[in-house]
Parts: C-alpha cells; sequence; structure tokens
C-alpha cells in the first residue's frame, strides 16, 4: 500500500514520488509492471488527484516510469511501444481550486476548452501558483511540448508578461476577462473576450426601438476593462440616437468583502433613488446585479423594465427579463485554436459576439 503523504516541508508532489518509488521497490515490481492508477495513489497519499499527478509525472521524468494513454502508468524508463510527443496546454488560475471548479463563466468556458483540445490531441493541466515555475516544470517532462497557458483568470497583468518574456515560444492566451494595457504586451500574449462594447450597444439599440423611459445604468468597478466597455458601448448607442450621455445617470459602485452582487444591485438603485434620478428603464452590467436593482424597485413599490448582461444562471428567465448571453464555450474554443494552430495568423485580441435574447 501506498502511504499518505507527510507533514514535513518537501512539497507534497515530491512525496508522493517517493511513496510510489518506494512501493515499487518493495513489490519488486519490474519493467512493464503496471502501478496503482492515480485514483487509488491520491487515496491513499491523501493528496488531490492533481498531486498525485504531478508526483507520477516527476517519477516519468527521471525514467522510473513510462505513461501509455488510456492504459496507465508502468514500471520502465521508456514505453516499448513508443509514443509520439504530446502537446500540452495549462490552464492558469491564480484562484482558490474550488472557487474554479464551481465558477459558471469557466464551467462555460471549459467546456469549449475541453472539446478543441480534443480536437487537436492535446492534455491539458491546471496551474495556480507561481506561473513561471510552473511552466517550467511542464516543459521539463518528457515527450511532451508545452504550447501554450490559457489565462482563465488573473487580475495582474504584470505577472502574465513576465512568464510571457520569460517563455517566448509559449502562448499566453487570456480568456473573457481584458486586463488594462493587454494592447501593450509581448507579442506572445493573445486574448479572446467577449465582444461587450458591441452587445452593450445592441441591447440599447432594442430599448430605444422600444422607446424605452428615463434610463439609468447600474455597473460594477472591476479590476478588469469589462464592464467599462459595457457602459461605453450603452452610452454610445444613446449618443448615436441624439442622447448625450450627460442625460444618461450612470450608477456604479465596487463590491464590499462579502457583498453578493445582488446587494450590490439594491445599493445602486437606493443610490439612485436616494439622488432623485428615477429610473424607469434599469440597464444593468450583469444579471444578478439586475435582480437585485428589481428586488430593491419592488420593496419601493415601482414597476420598472431591468435588462441585464451574461445570462450564465436562470435568473433573466425567472423575472422575465431581456439580457446578452455571452458564448463562453467559444471564448474557450478559440484560445484553444490560438495556441495550438501555428499556421493561422491570429490577431491580438478575437472577440466573440453575444446573443440578444428578449424576454420582456
Amino acid at each position: 500500500m501506498i502511504t499518505a503523504a507527510s507533514n514535513d516541508n518537501c512539497p507534497l508532489y515530491i512525496q508522493v514520488k517517493n511513496n510510489v518509488e518506494k512501493f515499487i521497490k518493495d513489490n519488486n515490481l519490474k519493467p512493464g509492471d503496471k502501478i496503482p492508477d492515480i485514483k487509488t495513489i491520491a487515496a491513499s497519499s491523501k493528496v488531490s488527484l492533481r498531486t498525485a499527478d504531478l508526483g507520477i509525472m516527476a517519477l516519468v521524468e527521471e525514467g522510473v516510469c513510462y505513461r501509455r494513454p488510456k492504459k496507465g502508468t508502468f514500471v520502465g524508463k521508456n514505453d516499448p511501444q513508443e509514443q509520439d510527443i504530446k502537446n500540452i496546454c495549462a490552464i492558469y488560475y491564480n484562484n482558490k481550486m474550488h472557487e474554479y471548479q464551481n465558477d459558471l463563466i469557466n464551467t462555460g468556458i471549459n467546456r469549449g476548452i475541453t472539446a478543441a483540445a480534443d480536437h487537436y490531441d492535446s492534455q491539458l493541466f491546471i496551474i495556480r501558483k507561481d506561473i513561471i515555475s510552473e511552466a517550467k516544470f511542464l516543459n521539463g517532462l518528457s515527450k511532451t511540448k508545452t504550447c501554450g497557458i490559457l489565462i482563465s483568470y488573473c487580475q495582474n497583468l504584470e505577472e502574465i508578461v513576465t512568464a510571457a518574456k520569460h517563455f517566448p515560444e509559449i502562448r499566453f492566451v487570456l480568456l473573457n476577462y481584458r486586463l488594462p494595457g493587454f494592447e501593450n504586451t509581448p507579442d506572445n500574449i493573445f486574448g479572446v473576450f467577449n465582444a461587450d462594447y458591441g452587445g452593450a450597444y445592441i441591447m440599447a439599440e432594442h430599448l430605444l426601438r422600444r422607446q424605452c423611459r428615463k434610463p439609468v445604468i447600474f455597473s460594477l468597478q472591476l479590476e478588469n476593462d469589462n464592464y467599462i466597455a459595457r457602459v461605453n458601448g450603452f452610452l454610445a448607442a444613446f449618443r448615436d440616437r441624439g442622447i448625450p450621455s450627460e442625460q444618461i445617470p450612470v450608477f456604479s459602485a465596487k463590491r464590499a468583502p462579502g457583498e453578493s452582487l445582488q446587494a450590490v444591485g439594491r445599493r445602486l438603485y437606493q443610490e439612485a433613488a436616494a439622488g432623485k434620478q428615477r429610473s424607469l428603464t434599469a440597464i444593468c452590467c450583469n444579471d444578478i446585479i439586475a435582480e437585485g436593482v428589481l428586488e430593491a424597485a419592488g420593496d419601493n413599490g415601482e414597476k420598472i423594465t431591468v435588462t441585464g448582461y451574461d445570462n450564465i444562471t436562470e435568473i433573466s428567465r425567472y423575472h422575465n427579463f431581456s439580457t446578452l448571453a455571452i458564448n463562453l464555450a467559444e471564448i474557450g474554443q478559440k484560445g484553444i485554436e490560438i495556441i495550438f494552430d501555428r499556421d493561422q495568423k491570429f490577431p491580438k485580441q478575437l472577440e466573440v459576439s453575444p446573443q440578444l435574447i428578449i424576454r420582456n
């Protein structure tokens, strides 16, 4: 049996590597013998699947074991059925793993990433900390080639730029979150974003056709430029119809620690009401804020038209308001294409158009 990882200062994946190597010796396994699968090793070692996988990859790198796709891991330096070099792609998410797994936006993007990665017969890894050291580790694996790193969530552009300069042969692709200064980054940094400005413009045009009255925009202050682009798109559509931006009130706030987006929406609506900016049409930068605005208006006994953005939950359907649906899967798919399709010349930035969903 493979023993659990200890609590010493040695990295967990190294402890797993050492324990598996001891298991091989204690059981007198010969070249070609199969070792336990990743789930068994992770359970016995009381570590995550990824940590167990890193431990096994270290054994493969040292020539103790080799891997055979869909068959398992075997003792020996070389696979008798020599495999071609495997292209790999990392997904960088510098937040807590459980948040990554539960985040609806990343879940949608991952559908596109997984489907496209299968098309290119590539292997995916998730990395969360110290992007340079983890990229070095992946680059050091035998019979693999690290082609790119998808930036699924990172608000620190300098960290990405540093890594891109360190690995000029690797393509880095920002997904969904457009960071300030992106346009001035090295040539091996790309971006695939929702067309935030264009989608907002389309929504505002829809409201203008409906002859909306007393529009007010409700937004959220973020570290990225996504919502800034949305606000600018809303205002541009009104300007093009002869309505100056100064006549469209915009209420925006930072999210307090622990504050829900619904609470932000309620707070923004109350701020607008206190300033006598009565809204009959609330144009919101996402669906959850729209829900909070709608609830706050209801508490005041007011009936208003509300629109949202994102459509990543059933909120707009439940409350029956119009929204814009981001094609998250296509964002992930395009990111993989940029990394692996080296024959095609991609622009630095690709935009994926959202779909207008009219519910009221």
